[in-house]
């Protein structure tokens, strides 16, 4: 091999190397963009609606109260046999504080009776808002309502029975009637009349029948 090939040889040889170096003809290597893809992008995320729990609005609190239906006795205990201590006029309104133990009366807010309270019956009125929980409280001792009685009293001068006179007549002795003190009062849960009895006698007189 001559000169002049051995130089066409490395000519050639030298414009394949510069071929290959070529920027054309370099793999790529610049990396991939990264694309992030958030769940609020999905359409399935769009669409969904978000609920939010509403908490329960509080209770409102209130006070047990009454209101009456009728004209009604405030009484000193539970029960028709207490003494009457005052009176609440139909449509009035009153705090409960409490029941008795058959839950048939009120303990209500009362400012003529013991310790600011009084009794009112259950039956007469419209409670509003008492818990299942009020206090039951305990009755005062049963008070001992005195009785009006009639005694009828005779002279004992005097004999107790009609007699007959010697000219055919008829004698009636006297007699004397004492009313003792009492007091008659219709024990309802509305307002009654009562009937005070105060001490009193009654004579009547001697009577004769002629014939």
């Amino acid at each position: 091999m001559n000169k002049n090939q051995r130089l066409v040889i490395i000519l050639i040889i030298a414009v394949i190397a510069l071929a290959c170096n070529m920027p054309g003809g370099a793999p790529s290597t610049t990396a991939p963009t990264a694309i992030e893809i958030s769940a609020s992008s999905s359409p399935s995320a769009l669409s969904a609606v978000t609920e939010t729990a509403t908490p329960p609005a509080p209770a409102t609190a209130c006070n047990a109260t009454l209101t009456t239906n009728t004209d009604s006795n405030i009484r000193s205990g539970p029960g028709q046999a207490y003494g009457i201590i005052g009176l609440l006029t139909q449509g009035s309104t009153a705090v409960v504080d409490g029941k008795s133990a058959d839950g048939g009366w009120w303990y209500i807010q009362f400012a003529a009776g013991a310790n600011g309270h009084g009794w009112i019956a259950g039956s007469i009125t419209t409670a509003n808002c008492v818990p299942t929980t009020l206090a039951i409280v305990a009755a005062p001792p049963t008070p001992v309502l005195p009785t009006a009685t009639l005694t009828s009293i005779s002279v004992s001068s005097i004999p107790a029975s009609p007699t007959s006179t010697n000219s055919g007549g008829i004698f009636f002795p006297p007699i004397i009637i004492t009313f003792p003190p009492g007091i008659f009062n219709s024990p309802t849960p509305t307002p009654t009349l009562g009937i005070i009895f105060i001490p009193a006698t009654i004579f009547f007189p001697p009577i004769f029948i002629t014939p």
